[in-house]
């Protein structure tokens, strides 16, 4: 995946294997306080960093960047014909600038050329990102006990 997205930015499948440390760094930084919440009880970084390297997959990771920096990252599957974001975080520093949002147009763009949905989770105790998702036209779909299914695009999708 390589999406050229303005202001300097880029999503990009890295040339180098992923420090999935580095990655849990910003993932711990970007989904403290939203787990903390969900959760009910404080932050286990063993626990937590277990569940991120088991989870997150290297071969669909890529790099958020911001001017050569590396603001982020998403990890964006596909399956059963449509693109799954599985994280996507970014450094708190570049949060609130416009840099989901592009990321996530971007992805939204690719979809609607493929004719696919995209789908995702959200901790239903991030308001914050819920609200982000339906702004750009993410529907909740379903609901578990910690988490919204929301899905944009295909019968989910209403044009403005």
């Amino acid at each position: 995946m390589a999406l050229q997205l303005g202001m300097a930015l880029s999503v990009t499948k890295p040339q180098r294997p992923i420090d999935l440390d580095a990655l849990y760094v910003i993932y711990r930084a970007s989904m403290y306080h939203s787990t903390n919440k969900a959760r009910g009880k404080p932050w286990n970084d063993r626990r937590e960093r277990r569940q991120f390297i088991e989870q997150v997959n290297p071969d669909t990771v890529a790099l958020i960047e911001v001017d050569g920096a590396i603001a982020g990252f998403i990890d964006l599957r596909s399956e059963d014909g449509a693109l799954i974001v599985h994280t996507l975080v970014l450094h708190s520093e570049h949060q609130s600038k416009g840099i989901g949002t592009a990321v996530m147009q971007g992805i939204c763009r690719m979809a609607d050329k493929q004719g696919c949905q995209v789908k995702l989770f959200v901790l239903k105790a991030n308001k914050g990102a819920k609200r982000f998702y339906q702004r750009l036209g993410f529907e909740v779909a379903s609901s578990s006990i910690y988490h919204d299914h929301m899905i944009y695009g295909g019968e989910n999708h209403h044009s403005e």
